[in-house]
Parts: structure tokens; sequence; C-alpha cells
């Protein structure tokens, strides 16, 4: 049976690994309205050309300009998703492994579980990516549909 000091022990520890559980949600939300940004900015863009396909006839001949930039879009949304938010929920949840694994030693097996834990993610990120991989390639597409002049 834990001693009274063990289960205050227990009770910060999660404590600590709820923090790391608010933080992963907290990163989630802020990217999920990073890909989001992102792809509403490629569907304005995308809006923008078809609504005004008769004044950007001249916009055909830079096609490859508006893929260069949508590339970098993509490059760049990625590097967030896989080198910042990934990273992090990892390490979220490797710090979190370590409070629970903490908290079971000190209450034993009945102490908390959580099946999903921190930095776990619902969606891949490559999903994130995808979609806007192909937003910018549809944009690309569009432009280069326009009609000439």
């Amino acid at each position: 049976m834990p001693t009274d000091d063990e289960f205050r022990q227990a009770e910060i520890l999660l404590r600590l690994w709820d923090g790391t559980k608010q933080r992963a949600v907290e990163r989630r939300s802020i990217e999920w309205k990073v890909a989001f940004g992102v792809w509403a900015a490629e569907l304005g863009a995308i809006a923008l050309v078809l609504n005004n396909a008769a004044k950007l006839r001249d916009l055909q001949s830079h096609w490859c300009a508006f893929a260069a930039v949508g590339f970098i879009i993509v490059v760049l949304h990625s590097c967030y998703v896989f080198c910042f938010v990934r990273e992090h929920n990892a390490s979220d949840s490797k710090i979190a492994k370590a409070y629970e694994r903490s908290i079971l030693a000190i209450v034993g097996p009945a102490g908390p579980t959580v099946a999903a834990g921190p930095g776990s993610s619902l969606v891949p990120p490559f999903f994130e990516v995808s979609i806007a991989l192909a937003l910018a390639g549809l944009a690309t597409l569009v432009v280069y549909s326009l009609p000439g002049a």
C-alpha cells in the first residue's frame, strides 16, 4: 500500500502528465488552423483565377511560376507538420509515458492508463500534406488550362 507521500507524488506526476496532454491538444488545434489556412489560401487562388479568367489570360504563360509557388507552400507546410508538430507530439508522448510508468510504479497496476496518450495523431500528417499538394496541383492545372490570348 502506497504511503501518503507516494500518493502526493503520484498526484503531482498525474498533473504533469495532464500538462503534456494539454500541450498536445493545443498544438493539434493550432496545427489544424494552419492546415485550413493553407488550404483556404490555395482554394482562394483557384477561385480568383477562375472568376477572372478573361482578365488573366497572360497568367497562362507563367504557369510554371504558379506551380513553383504552390510547391514552395507545400514544402513549407510539410516542414511545419513533419519537423515541428510531429517532433513535439512525439516528445510529449515520450514524456507522458515516462510519467505514466512512474505513477504505475507508485500505485501499482490499478493506476491510470490511456489508450491514446498525448501526441498520438488522429489523422496522419501525410493526409494534411497530400491535401495541400493536391490543391497546389489543381491550382496549377487551372492556370495552365486558361484559354490563351
